[in-house]
């Protein structure tokens, strides 16, 4: 299953889901990154990740 199969079955599962995608490729070069996030994603993380850009990211979509 691919991240967006799992992306939409839990959206389907529950829609309020907090979601947070995490990739190699970067968000402006591939096109269904962008697509998940206006699809409800809460947010995008690129790898490597830093701890600190980790903890970051997970606090601001915990407190939306």
């Amino acid at each position: 299953m691919s991240g967006r199969e799992v992306f939409q079955v839990l959206k389907q599962l529950k829609e309020d889901s907090k979601i947070i995608l995490s990739s190699g490729y970067s968000a402006d070069i591939y096109a269904d990154i962008s697509r998940l996030l206006q699809s409800g994603a809460s947010a995008f993380i690129q790898k490597p990740v830093s701890p600190k850009t980790l903890i970051m990211t997970l606090r601001r979509v915990l407190v939306e």
